[in-house]
């Protein structure tokens, strides 16, 4: 059979047909993402991208900005934070880049927060009546160091309520999957790990987050978790699966249309 081949001038076609095969382009380059936003408040933006090739070759910084773009976000207006498996939390009012941060807290409508995780929890919490947001980067690191409870403080450094706050943890890395050595297994609640055959454990990030949480005062109803397990969903990326090829999912938190 002879093949067929088929070549378009782009600048010769119709006008209509012309858009068509641009919009057909551009498409092709698009970015998914989960949104979020529902189990948050439908007044804001909570969204995380999917595993894309566009943004595992760009820097993290310029993923951030390259996945704003998509909803016409200046970069100006994003705060990213240079994320180092701490538990350190600040309070910002400002766009820009945060050294050794790992959980970023704003009252200012305009700024856009963002995460880079791939397998860690990010979290997202909310101020319903403040309008205050937070993003925070949970490893196992942070989660044992308590970074969630830090982010609670600084919420009510600026005058939150606990009643107010309304929590969403991401997906990330699920109790089926996150095998560790008995060091860190040990830094787990009894409740949140199980010893395997192999005599190392299995840990349970979420549900940990979650206890630290409630032991401070914020109700289970006002918590929900991603059922979504960044091991096992190919939609996601995953440093426990894909080692140093893996990429970053992105994370954007703010006052912006999708």
């Amino acid at each position: 059979m002879n093949q067929l081949n088929i070549y378009y001038d782009i600048d010769h076609i119709t006008i209509d047909l012309k858009y068509f095969f641009i919009i057909i382009l551009d498409t092709m380059k698009t970015v998914k993402y989960f949104n979020f936003s529902p189990f948050i408040d439908n007044n804001i933006s909570a969204i995380i991208s999917k595993k894309n090739q566009n943004l595992t070759e760009k820097s993290r910084v310029d993923g951030i900005k390259y996945f704003g773009k998509k909803f016409k976000l200046d970069h100006q207006n994003i705060a990213i934070p240079v994320q180092t498996h701490s538990s350190n939390c600040k309070i910002i009012d400002n766009y820009g880049i945060f050294q050794n941060t790992d959980g970023i807290i704003t009252k200012n409508k305009n700024i856009t927060l963002s995460l880079s995780i791939a397998d860690c929890c990010p979290v997202f919490v909310f101020d319903k009546k403040l309008k205050t947001r937070g993003l925070i980067h949970s490893g196992w690191k942070g989660t044992v160091d308590k970074i969630c409870i830090n982010a609670i403080d600084k919420f009510l450094e600026l005058k939150s309520s606990l009643i107010d706050l309304k929590i969403y943890v991401g997906p990330s890395i699920q109790f089926c999957c996150f095998e560790v050595d008995n060091d860190v297994g040990d830094l787990f609640y009894e409740n949140c790990k199980i010893r395997k055959r192999n005599k190392k454990f299995h840990v349970n990030l979420q549900k940990q987050i979650m206890i630290d949480l409630m032991s401070i005062g914020l109700k289970e109803h006002q918590i929900n978790a991603s059922e979504i397990c960044t091991f096992e969903n190919n939609d996601c990326e995953s440093y426990r699966r894909e080692k140093e090829n893996s990429g970053r999912m992105l994370a954007l938190f703010g006052e912006f249309t999708i």
